[in-house]
Parts: structure tokens; C-alpha cells; sequence
């Protein structure tokens, strides 16, 4: 298995995981804040998409597909307080664009070397590592730290969980 392949099969998981915790809660449910210190996770969700984005045209090897307009403008620290369900998406829209979001992130995974994925991380996300590959094993641990917060959500309202 080549690095690529790893790491694509990688974000195979936080999508599973996603996609069958999403599936039976409604906009309202992904409104609720299971501890006041928690945020919803309509926020979360974009946030997730939005740093997805951001992270992935940082690396400059492909551009991402283009965010609906404004879409990172919902998703900040400071519309995190927000509890007006007007201000963010619908989760089909947010559904609609991580989906569109992650395909092209596999998308650039797909053309990079392994030359490409050993090569320097930039400055503005070395957080994830110093190497490009840790770029994306980061996504995917970011997106299974959030996961667990969902659980958390399913759990408040009642919901199974695996």
C-alpha cells in the first residue's frame, strides 16, 4: 500500500462516521448544544468544511472547488455563539458541500507524489507537521475529533451511537 492509498482509505472512516451520524438528526438537532460550552454542530460541521479548504488550498499543489459565497464568513470564533438557526446553512446544504469539499481534497491526494507528500509543510498550517502528508492524516484526525463530539450530541438527544 503506497502512502497515498493509506491515507486516501485514511478519510474513508470520519466519512462513515459522518454520514451515519448525520443521517437521522434534523436542522434542529444539529442546533442543540448538549453543554452551553459546546458548540452545535451546524457550526461545527461548517467549521470542519471550511478548515478543510482553507488547509487544503494552503498546500498549493490544486485548488479546492470554490466554498458557496460567504460559507467562511459563518464559520468563525465568533459566530460560534450564535443559536440563530437562520444564520447557517441547512444540513443538505452542508452535507452538499463537505461532500464536494472532500472529493476534492482525495482529488488532489490522488495527483501528489510521494516526493510531494515528504516535501516541506508551509508555514501557515504547520501545525498539522512538518510534512505535507501530515497535512492530511491532520484533516483526518480533525475530522474524528469532531466525530466524538457528535457522538456526544446523539447521546443528549437520545440518538445510538455505534
Amino acid at each position: 500500500m503506497t502512502v497515498q492509498e493509506h491515507l486516501k482509505a485514511s478519510f474513508a472512516l470520519p466519512d462513515f462516521m459522518m454520514e451515519h451520524y448525520l443521517m437521522d438528526l434534523s436542522d434542529e438537532d444539529l442546533m442543540v448544544r448538549p453543554l452551553p460550552v459546546i458548540n452545535h454542530f451546524k457550526w461545527q460541521l461548517g467549521h470542519l468544511v471550511q478548515g478543510e479548504h482553507s488547509h487544503m488550498n494552503e498546500l498549493k499543489f490544486r485548488r479546492m472547488p470554490e466554498l458557496p459565497e460567504g460559507f467562511a464568513d459563518l464559520f468563525t470564533k465568533e459566530t460560534a455563539k450564535i443559536d440563530d438557526p437562520a444564520f447557517f446553512p441547512s444540513k443538505e446544504s452542508l452535507v452538499e458541500t463537505m461532500t464536494e469539499q472532500r472529493k476534492g481534497t482525495l482529488q488532489i491526494l490522488d495527483g501528489l507524489s510521494e516526493s510531494d507528500l515528504e516535501s516541506e509543510t508551509p508555514e501557515a498550517i504547520r501545525y498539522f507537521g512538518p510534512k505535507v502528508g501530515n497535512v492530511f492524516s491532520g484533516e483526518v484526525i480533525h475530522w474524528m475529533l469532531h466525530v466524538g463530539q457528535l457522538t456526544v450530541l446523539r447521546k443528549y438527544l437520545g440518538k445510538q451511537t455505534f
